[in-house]
């Protein structure tokens, strides 16, 4: 209808024309639609009573598309407006509210703090920035995140505000690299058939602004090959043009669902240096989830234009649940609530939000009881997210706290004792706090970073100092200085003189200590980049006093290098413990080192050894025996080392030093006492009772099954449900290991492993009900009664022949049946054969699995096909490929040879 039509010109517009302005009035819409002004006229005011649009009444009159404005602002506007710079005013205030774009983002400071600071990153390059891949699960944020990433880029004047953003699906175009190379650059006439006038390409409509590639996980190589000119050179060519090239400054997105490893080119990846991974929902803390809900709720109220009363328990449930979409998925059951409530029809001027408005789905799986003692939440159209959310609170920065106590008792205290004591009892609750309270800050260095670095770099220091460290040192400081990258620490100017007194008197008082603490000091800034400050140096003065001690001398010396973040530390600390001495220094060794690199740090802790009479290294893998080859060979003493080290070895090394035995009686006695007994302990009599999937073309499909089936039994029922591959359940030596530890109830699949003694119900089965009152009297042995009545009604409702289809694969399973209908009543016309109910159903889950692996490119090939061997085998084999050519025509796909066994075998069983 011209109706729909005009109001779609109108809505495009005013998409096209945001932060330009620029107008359609009637006159150009009659010229573009090709109907009289008057017509138009028409239309466009019945649209504005429907509140489809707004007027401005200037001359000309002027129509925007009310639901795209109040959309992109958050803004309640008016029908009608006197000019365009009133609608301007009011645009230009809602949007000021929303400045900062990204630290107003909900999870700016949580979440989302790295992936939001390596959009930063990106956009604050030189040029056209950088390009930036955002890798995430469906529902997860990635095209919010790219439209975020332009306002971001508007807004710090790295564009103009006449920018444009585009964005485009590559999964139109996986196929048909031609396509997209015409919609990206544009095409000269002639360059193809149909080609009858030059076109511009979406690389030319993004000049100056921003281009999202969404989906780029669908593009084939040749797709990604051919934006690697542009990557390159920032020059691109339409479709045709064989001489001349042109420049342009596009700013380029790309966004995939998919690992990265297994669908792009090395050689694309490279060319995009910033890849930016979002978390799901489910990663996100309660307080993210809540103000999402939050956001979701007061868009619907400016959407309806009324005041919303939300349940708490509402956004309890929300929080809470389990969103297999993500965001996406939240944002729609908010939707849902609220049309739900509109459907009671109470017409109010407030809007009611209950638990019984969620969308059934959920309060299929609500535990959660209305608190009538609940607040509700009210939600004005006037209202902002901030208000609903409440401000910023800062940051609880105990490491801030700790640093005023300790410049607070120096001041007040005049006792050694006392400062000491009180000193490292704010220590004490500040460990505590790193340790045992977790931060919900991320930050731009991983923990891992911190861990692998402390790992190495205090055991060095120490070893060579000739001090004690402890299997959790590395841990505490790898928390603090990870803490510390947000937790900033300011001194006032009167604070800053305490502290640099406090720092003389450290440095007068025990100078070995400090010279430690500048020297570990330096490292983390150099490696850092951390501000310098005497705040860490205070702390590290602190905890480095508390927890190190010296190492008595001795002639004989041991130690233990294992890989891991506190492997040998933990071995060393208990046979230290144990003895009573500090007998054995520990390395911990990240699990990527290179021997060359283990071989230099033993080589320096044996140099910084003095009056030693030799030294024995015990070592957890056998290629660490070859160390001796990166020692200099200027040592005066003897090194053993003795592989798989063990708590046992190092307990009876540390014994053996202890009672000052010579070398080589230690090498003795540790390969003498040190003992491997070997046994498998299988459960006595209680086995837990097992329920088995199965399938004969992979692990995949019998995944599949096993999570339908969890789902339909009680959460506290003792039966577990297993998957296991075909092949293992025909292996009888798997089988009997498993049988020593499960009871094997019963097993279900797509083909029967021929189970001693087990029963086994095919798929099928299950799906028409045929065995439901066999299996519901076996499982009677194993729920109670309220269990059992549990099982059936999920059992009823997730083993449907739609659902398991949906399940298995990601296809439309009405569409797959048609296709396999299609296929079968081609069958029976070509070999008169009629096919069980049974099979049909075995073939309509198969053959929707093998489609998905085939249209994957992931298809079966192996089968043995010696097995079809006379005629009539053969022509039963060659009617099932004319009949199911149907599938390889519907999905442009060719079905291996091997897949068409399969579907041999199963109807040959008919």
């Amino acid at each position: 209808m011209l109706k729909e039509q005009i109001a779609a010109a109108v809505k495009k517009n005013t998409v096209a024309a945001q932060k330009k302005y620029q107008v359609l009035d009637t006159q150009a819409l009659g010229r573009q639609m090709k109907v009289k002004r008057n017509t138009i006229s028409h239309y466009l005011n019945v649209l504005w009573r429907e509140q489809k649009l707004i007027k401005v009444n200037s001359r000309p009159v002027i129509f925007w598309d009310r639901q795209v404005l109040e959309d992109t602002y958050h803004v309640s506007l008016q029908a009608e407006y006197v000019s365009q710079q009133a609608l301007q005013a009011i645009l230009q205030t809602a949007s000021s509210r929303d400045n900062a774009v990204l630290d107003h983002i909900i999870g700016s400071q949580g979440s989302l703090y790295v992936p939001l600071e390596r959009l930063k990153a990106a956009a604050g390059y030189p040029d056209t920035g950088l390009p930036m891949l955002i890798t995430g699960s469906t529902g997860s944020g990635k095209s919010f995140l790219a439209r975020a990433y332009y306002d971001y880029c508007v807004e710090q004047g790295y564009l103009s505000d006449t920018a444009r953003f585009l964005q485009l699906n590559c999964a139109e175009y996986a196929d048909n690299p031609e396509l997209l190379t015409s919609n990206l650059f544009g095409y000269r006439q002639g360059a193809f058939t149909g080609a009858t006038q030059n076109k511009t390409g979406l690389f030319d409509e993004a000049d100056g602004g921003v281009l999202f590639l969404d989906e780029i996980h669908r593009l084939n190589a040749k797709g990604q090959e051919k934006l690697f000119r542009y990557l390159d050179t920032g020059l691109i060519s339409p479709l045709g043009e064989t001489k001349n090239s042109q420049k342009v400054r596009v700013r380029l997105v790309f966004a995939t669902t998919e690992n990265l490893d297994s669908y792009f080119l090395d050689t694309f990846l490279r060319r995009v240096p910033i890849q930016i991974t979002l978390p799901p929902l489910k990663d996100r803390n309660d307080s993210e989830i809540a103000s999402l809900v939050k956001l979701f709720y007061l868009r619907q109220s400016q959407k309806i234009k009324k005041t919303i009363t939300v349940d708490q328990t509402v956004v309890r449930i929300l929080k809470t649940n389990n969103y297999s979409h993500n965001v996406g998925e939240l944002k729609n059951a908010v939707i849902i609530s609220v049309a739900n409530a509109l459907q009671r029809g109470e017409d109010k001027a407030q809007l009611a939000v209950n638990v019984v408005d969620l969308p059934s789905d959920i309060l299929q799986t609500v535990t959660l009881l209305p608190d009538i003692r609940s607040k509700q939440l009210v939600i004005t159209p006037q209202a902002t997210l901030q208000q609903l959310i409440g401000a910023k609170q800062p940051a609880n920065n105990v490491i801030q706290k700790t640093i005023n106590s300790w410049l607070q008792v120096y001041q007040t205290t005049n006792n050694s004792a006392d400062f000491w004591s009180n000193c490292l009892g704010v220590l004490n609750h500040l460990c505590d706090d790193l340790m045992f309270k977790s931060a919900t800050q991320v930050c731009p260095l991983p923990l891992s970073f911190y861990k692998n670095f402390f790992q190495g770099e205090l055991k060095q220091i120490a070893l060579q100092n000739h001090l004690r460290v402890n299997g959790n040192m590395a841990m505490l400081l790898s928390y603090y200085f990870y803490r510390r990258q947000t937790a900033m620490v300011e001194l006032s100017p009167k604070q800053q003189q305490i502290c640099q007194k406090l720092v003389t008197h450290f440095q007068q008082t025990d100078p070995k200590l400090w010279a430690i603490v500048t020297e570990m000091h330096n490292l983390i800034v150099q490696n850092t980049k951390l501000q310098n400050s005497m705040a860490d140096q205070l702390f590290l003065y602190f905890y480095l006093h508390d927890k190190m001690q010296e190492i008595p001398r001795q002639t004989l010396r041991c130690i233990v290098l294992a890989h891991g973040y506190s492997t040998a530390s933990s071995i060393a600390d208990v046979a230290n413990e144990l003895t009573g001495e500090h007998l054995l220094d520990a390395l911990d060794m990240p699990i990527d080192i290179q021997v060359p690199e283990i071989g230099r740090k033993v080589d320096n802790y044996a140099h910084s050894l003095t009056q030693v009479t030799g030294l024995i290294a015990l070592v957890d893998m056998g290629s660490l025996a070859d160390i001796k080859k990166y020692l200099q060979p200027d040592l005066t003493f003897p090194i053993a080392v003795m592989t798989n080290v063990s708590t046992q070895s190092a307990l009876v090394t540390a014994q053996s030093i202890q009672n000052q035995l010579p070398l080589q009686d230690i090498m003795e006695a540790v390969s003498q006492q040190v003992v491997t007994t070997k046994q498998v302990i299988y459960p006595p009599t209680i086995k837990k009772n097992l329920i088995i999937t199965c399938c004969l073309t992979g692990i995949g499909t019998a995944n599949k099954i096993r999570q339908l089936l969890m789902a339909s039994l009680p959460e506290d029922s003792d039966l577990e449900v297993q998957s296991f591959e075909y092949s293992h359940l025909k292996d009888s030596s798997q089988l009997a290991f498993l049988q020593q530890i499960y009871n094997i109830v019963f097993v279900i699949g797509t083909i029967d492993p021929e189970v001693k003694e087990v029963k086994y119900y095919p798929l099928e089965t299950i799906i028409s009900g045929t065995n439901a009152a066999a299996l519901k009297n076996l499982l009677a042995n194993y729920l109670t009664k309220a269990q059992l009545a549990e099982f059936n009604k999920h059992l009823i409702r997730n083993f449907t022949l739609e659902r398991v289809i949906n399940s298995l694969t990601i296809l439309d399973a009405n569409i797959v049946m048609q296709n396999i209908d299609l296929a079968l009543e081609r069958y029976t016309k070509l070999s008169q054969q009629e096919l069980s109910n049974m099979t049909r159903m075995s073939l309509y889950v198969h053959v929707s699995c093998l489609i998905e692996r085939v249209v994957r490119n992931e298809p079966i090939t192996t089968y043995d096909m010696h097995q079809i061997s006379d005629t009539n085998q053969k022509i039963t084999l060659k009617n099932i490929q004319k009949a199911f050519s149907v599938i390889e025509d519907c999905y442009s796909v060719k079905i291996p040879l091997a897949e068409y066994g399969y579907i041999y075998d199963i109807i040959v069983a008919n």
